[in-house]
């Protein structure tokens, strides 16, 4: 199951359909998977897209804590994080929290929030219920990726990872063909010089 899952990792695009593969491989016939079968080394670089939230209380009033985050989770939120830092940045995060309780399915969503540097942050994020039986949830897994803006001049600010990660590269204009004049029959073509090794 996990070869399978390395194979169709490489063919996916979106890190929800990365995760999602990951999260159906790992559960097999059951309703969600435990928090012990999330292994980081599965997930490679992705990881660093990822946070995990753990889930305590009652199922009428639930405690979320966050126990990890990726390098880019910390990079998208543009400082130090802290449960309350999250909850006031972005504020329908435990109502996100709370459905996934509630309804025991995966939520994938989209939305906006301006960061601690003042960035206009859209993101896209799955949430993944992780539990040690069919009917208690006790970790979420999250993913997300994102676009940040000015919030002034709504320019868009790109890291070199994000960039490489979900745009497409520019189109390249192709340069027209040149007719080349015909050279006289007798005249001998002269061999290809090499060319120079210029380091790209």
């Amino acid at each position: 199951m996990e070869e399978i899952f390395n194979i169709r990792k490489r063919q996916e695009r979106r890190l929800t359909e990365q995760l999602l593969l990951y999260w159906n491989s790992v559960r097999g016939e059951r309703k969600f998977p435990p928090i012990s079968d999330i292994h980081p080394a599965d997930l490679g670089d992705i990881w660093q897209d990822c946070f995990v939230v753990e889930i305590k209380g009652s199922s009428d009033n639930p405690e979320f804590s966050h126990t990890y985050y990726g390098s880019r989770i910390k990079d998208m939120y543009g400082g130090d994080l802290t449960d309350d830092v999250v909850e006031r940045i972005q504020s329908k995060t435990l109502d996100l929290y709370k459905q996934v309780i509630e309804t025991k399915q995966v939520n994938i969503n989209e939305g906006e929030f301006t960061n601690l540097q003042d960035e206009e942050t859209k993101y896209r994020q799955i949430l993944l219920p992780l539990g040690p039986d069919e009917e208690n949830i006790d970790h979420i897994l999250g993913g997300m990726r994102y676009r940040q803006f000015d919030a002034e001049s709504k320019d868009p600010l790109y890291s070199q990872y994000d960039k490489a990660a979900d745009t497409p590269p520019p189109a390249v204009e192709e340069e027209p063909e040149v007719e080349e004049e015909p050279q006289e029959a007798e005249a001998e073509q002269e061999p290809e010089k090499p060319q120079e090794d210029t380091g790209f």
